[in-house]
């Protein structure tokens, strides 16, 4: 019983790391001719398709991989993140003041930044210690990244404010709120890979991967609502 988990485990991080890095190739072909944007794509695709390779070959473990993607992942974000505060600057204008990082997006960054908690009892017991420090990393990672966003000044460049402004607000949150989303999502994937492969799973470690689960999936449709919110033409959309 123990072997097949461990076998579908490593199809599943194979089979994600190929698809993986088929996707980002096809992406880096097609935006060649933009220097910025097709080495990192090249370099995630080549991390894809080699861990799916050592993974089928038993070279590394299913959660190995699963770490070394979840690095990958977020090295795009940082690229694009990099290039866009390299990128020449826009007109920037606010409209009304706001506070550094909106209410709700800060929460989402907290709650993204402290899910890396529940990886701290897999990190002290010694159970896949380099891979939970490797994943702790990329959720830490992608908070900060979301902090960035979040934080951003308005920037306008259309002659109508008040609605671009939305749109950008808008913009903002969707990357900010997606980043904390992949960054629980990365703990919750992690703790169901452990707790598959354990021997024996205590009550505590059930509960942190149902914990991160739940934590998961309440981020995702708050981030949905408060996007939905923003979006809608309407003064109260811009506090």
């Amino acid at each position: 019983m123990q072997l097949d988990i461990m076998t579908e485990e490593r199809l599943a991080v194979s089979a994600f790391g190929a698809l993986g890095g088929i996707v980002y190739l096809v992406i880096a072909v097609r935006c060649s001719d933009q220097t910025t944007d097709a080495p990192s794509r090249y370099g995630v695709a080549g991390v894809g398709l080699a861990t799916a390779v050592l993974v089928m070959l038993r070279a590394i473990s299913p959660i190995i991989g699963y770490s070394i993607l979840c690095l990958a992942m977020v090295a795009v974000y940082l690229a694009d993140l990099v290039q866009e505060e390299r990128a020449q600057r826009r007109r920037v204008a606010s409209l009304a003041p706001r506070p550094p990082v909106p209410a709700l997006p800060m929460v989402w960054i907290v709650v993204a930044a402290l899910s890396t908690l529940m990886l701290l009892p897999y990190a002290l017991s010694g159970v896949e210690r380099v891979a939970a420090a490797l994943t702790g990393v990329c959720a830490l990672a992608m908070a900060a990244i979301a902090l960035r966003v979040a934080s951003a000044p308005t920037q306008l460049v259309g002659c109508d404010p008040q609605t671009e402004s939305i749109k950008e607000h808008s913009s903002r949150a969707v990357r900010a709120g997606l980043a904390c989303v992949l960054a629980v999502g990365i703990v919750f994937v992690f703790t169901g890979f452990v707790n598959d492969t354990l021997p024996a799973v205590t009550p505590f470690e059930r509960a942190l991967n149902s914990a991160s689960f739940f934590l998961w999936l309440s981020l995702l449709i708050c981030v949905a609502w408060y996007v939905l919110r923003v979006s809608r033409p309407h003064p109260a959309a811009t506090q």
